[in-house]
């Protein structure tokens, strides 16, 4: 039922988003001072051989955008703004607190968790505007 009210084509360019946009963050945007929040040189990463690295974010990509799409479209969210609101304010209710309590509990560096959050509100932000027009 819900299946049928999403735009498949705009979950997959949402997940193409989401890749793309997490390629700019961690690279020329932001890549230094991830880099140092998490105390390593880019010589130190390891999982950039490992195709696996980029197959989990990529199916957690998809997962994302489907939900974010079939729920916007269950709400009858129609205008860019209110698709963006509902995108950011949906990930943060959901992935950015579970992240923070994690976090605390990991000993995780604030920064860390916050350059992540940020990342993520941006792409559930741009999918939600996205998905509330692209229909």
């Amino acid at each position: 039922m819900a299946f049928s009210l999403v735009n498949w084509w705009a979950v997959l360019a949402a997940t193409a988003l989401n890749m793309f946009v997490g390629f700019l963050w961690y690279g020329p945007l932001f890549g230094r001072v991830w880099l140092s929040l998490m105390g390593k040189r880019r010589e130190e990463l390891s999982g950039s051989n490992n195709p696996l690295t980029y197959v989990y974010p990529m199916l957690g990509a998809f997962v994302s955008a489907l939900v974010l799409a079939m729920t916007l479209s269950l709400l009858r969210v129609f205008t860019w703004w209110a698709g963006a609101g509902w995108g950011a304010m949906l990930w943060f209710a959901f992935g950015g607190t579970g992240l923070l309590t994690t976090g605390s509990f990991e000993d995780r560096r604030g920064g860390l968790s916050w350059l992540f959050i940020a990342y993520m509100v941006v792409v559930h932000a741009a999918e939600g505007a996205m998905f509330a027009v692209w229909r």
